[in-house]
């Protein structure tokens, strides 16, 4: 394998997370596939679920984990999603459709912001969705 391939591969595995990103997705790659409700029993601090749940969802936008499949909750009969750890090859596919995908999205809301008949409500709505769909492209694992 090229050594510049090889070294681009190395640094993406490696990238930063915060704390927390980090320890949920440990417990996701060693003990997945598990659903953010199962991996609350992996942590001794007993964070409560929302905390959890967030980083599950942290984790998938920015293309670390995949969803495998739904399953029902044994105590409540409710859905709940099972995800595992993305591979190289994975992360890579996802990382190109998730930019395009938001720049895109990006395109067309600067777009709408142009119009010239929006009120500064909606002008601020606009804003405030290029703003997310930036961050998200930010935070997406890079290539």
């Amino acid at each position: 394998m090229n050594t510049a391939i090889q070294n681009r591969n190395e640094s993406y595995i490696h990238l930063p997370l915060s704390k927390r990103m980090t320890e949920t997705y440990r417990v996701i790659e060693e003990f997945g596939p598990i659903t953010p409700q199962q991996a609350l029993k992996f942590f001794p601090d007993n964070r409560p679920i929302n905390t959890v749940q967030s980083r599950f969802t942290d984790l998938h936008e920015r293309g670390y984990i995949k969803i495998v499949m739904t399953w029902n909750n044994e105590k409540t009969g409710q859905p709940n999603t099972v995800y595992e750890v993305m591979n190289l090859r994975e992360k890579m596919d996802y990382t190109i459709v998730a930019a395009q995908t938001w720049t895109d999205r990006i395109s067309q809301l600067e777009n709408d912001y142009r119009l010239p008949n929006l009120s500064e409500e909606t002008r601020e709505i606009i804003k405030k969705e290029i703003k997310k769909f930036k961050n998200k492209l930010k935070n997406l694992i890079t290539i």
